[in-house]
């Protein structure tokens, strides 16, 4: 529990909160007009240490009166209108994290989020979403996205492939389908690609020229999961990262008598983890 003399502390640029469990930012917090980072959440790394699971921190009204906020992660979803009124003020927002979506609170995020952050650098979202963000094709800066238990129900490239700077792209649980599919001219600037915890992914569609410069990839774990025969189109590639396949599947790109192996072999490090 933070005391309300928080408020005094007028140039207090970053309140770092991680790992303390609070059940909302005090009022007095608006007072700090100064503020530019608000780390505020608790977690847990899943196995890649790349996703964070666990909850945020709940902000009341307020908030959106700092106006020189630049990080604002996680923070809960379940003020939806509220939370939205207030982020929507926020416009020197570079990185963001909103957690727990579901419901009516993730229809608020997804839908009624008008004029985001135009500088917005960094976003993830966890939990359950029916679509992604209307507003996520608008802002052009974003270079890392991150989505977790999503659980869409349809293929979310088509979303995220013309975002101009995205470098990095991260999702865990957030597809329900069996097939991604990039196409031609998508994801110009990706270099790191994670694709984690999809248990019914079968297909990954690597059209000539998608994908033109990622160097990073990671699968974890797709059992029913086909070779995807387009990564031999994928000539930056340096490292691939297969958890939790089946043995067959690691075992078809060996370099001795793998039938797949032509696939994989200009990548330097292919990695299978158990």
């Amino acid at each position: 529990m933070l005391p309300k003399s928080i408020g005094k502390l007028q140039n207090l640029q970053t309140l770092d909160l991680k790992h303390s469990p609070m059940d909302a930012l005090p009022v007095d917090i608006t007072k700090l007009k100064k503020l530019f980072h608000i780390p505020a959440y608790s977690y847990q790394l899943n196995l890649e240490r790349r996703f964070l699971t666990g909850r945020g921190v709940p902000i009341g009204e307020g908030i959106g009166s700092l106006l020189d906020l630049q990080k604002l992660c996680h923070v809960e979803a379940n003020n939806g209108r509220g939370l939205i009124e207030e982020l929507g003020k926020l416009r020197q927002l570079r990185r963001l994290g909103i957690v727990n979506l579901m419901g009516r609170w993730a229809k608020y995020v997804c839908l009624h989020f008008k004029y985001p952050p135009r500088y917005l650098r960094s976003l993830g979202l966890q939990g359950g979403l029916s679509r992604l963000p209307d507003w996520l094709p608008i802002v052009q800066n974003l270079v890392h996205v991150i989505l977790v238990n999503s659980k869409l129900s349809y293929d979310p490239m088509e979303v995220l492939e013309p975002l101009p700077n995205l470098l990095e792209l991260g999702l865990s649980n957030a597809y329900v389908g069996e097939c991604f599919c990039f196409t031609e001219l998508g994801f110009q600037k990706l270099k790191i690609l994670c694709l984690y915890g999809m248990k019914g992914l079968k297909t990954l569609k690597i059209h000539e020229g998608a994908l033109p410069v990622l160097e990073c990839l990671a699968i974890q774990p797709s059992p029913q999961m086909e070779v995807p025969s387009g990564i031999r189109l994928l000539k930056t590639l340096t490292r691939i990262d297969f958890c939790g396949m089946l043995r067959e599947f690691a075992f078809s790109m060996r370099p001795q008598h793998g039938q797949n192996y032509h696939i994989v072999e200009h990548v330097p490090r292919v990695f299978f983890h158990a």
